[in-house]
């Protein structure tokens, strides 16, 4: 995979107080204007923020940081999942860095501390034939926020785990310079597969899951992640291969 990003990223910083969407916005500005690679679009509230498969990402305004980059990836669109697992890796050593406990990726890219969600990332894609021609990568990332709806299940924030407030710009910049070191060199996909394999969320247990067609549960071994994104799990003898929006995790079956 040849080199992601080749510039700085946060050089430019688009702040604002209230968004609809980070994500939306950033998509807008690329359908205008061609911003500068590894721009960031940044709000201390966004009124309808959205994480995986339309999902809606709930954050309280001023807390956590909520941010888009524009990227403009040299690579083939058939490489998009190793841009995904990269700003994953990226952002989950952020947290790690920060917190105690353990910290990985849940697939396909939320990042947990122990069983508690503290980000999630929605990146989006654009493709010009055969190479991905801009992808917007939107992080939300929980920080000082520590009340939360009751009808989320599991989520924690780094003020939570390490009882401190963390000033939001510094954290901000701590995750693009993460960025920037994950995407910058040419990076080898073997590389980043084996990161992203030591880090992921229950890998090698028994897990339960949820198709999302039929709603049929069943409990599976996760085995690993392959070059294409998907899941491959071992269920009922035979190892098979599940794209993100096919099936969910259960985490609390019953």
């Amino acid at each position: 995979m040849t080199s992601l990003v080749p510039h700085r990223i946060g050089t430019t910083q688009l702040l604002f107080t209230s968004l609809t969407s980070t994500n939306q916005f950033a998509l807008e500005l690329v359908s205008k204007t061609r911003p500068t690679p590894g721009t960031v679009v940044s709000a201390s509230f966004q009124s309808a923020g959205r994480g995986q498969i339309g999902r809606d990402w709930v954050s309280e305004r001023g807390k956590n940081a909520c941010f888009s980059v524009v990227l403009y990836p040299a690579v083939p669109a058939t490489d998009q999942f190793l841009l995904n697992a990269s700003v994953a890796l990226a952002l989950r050593n952020v947290v790690a860095a920060v917190v105690p406990g353990s910290v990985t990726i849940k697939w396909p890219n939320d990042i947990y501390i122990e069983d508690s969600k503290v980000a999630g990332i929605l990146i989006q894609n654009a493709v010009a034939g055969t190479r991905l021609r801009y992808s917007i990568a939107g992080i939300g990332l929980n920080v000082n926020q520590t009340r939360f709806p009751d009808d989320l299940p599991n989520p924690t924030s780094l003020r939570m785990e390490c009882d401190r407030w963390i000033d939001l710009a510094w954290i901000r910049r701590q995750v693009c310079h993460a960025l920037e070191a994950a995407l910058q060199p040419a990076a080898d996909s073997t590389e980043i597969l084996r990161a992203y394999q030591l880090h992921l969320y229950q890998s090698g247990r028994r897990v339960w899951f949820e198709e999302t067609d039929s709603g049929i549960r069943f409990e599976a071994q996760i085995v690993r992640v392959d070059g294409n994104g998907k899941l491959r799990l071992l269920r009922a003898g035979q190892e098979t291969a599940y794209a993100f929006n096919e099936i969910k995790m259960i985490m609390h079956a019953s």
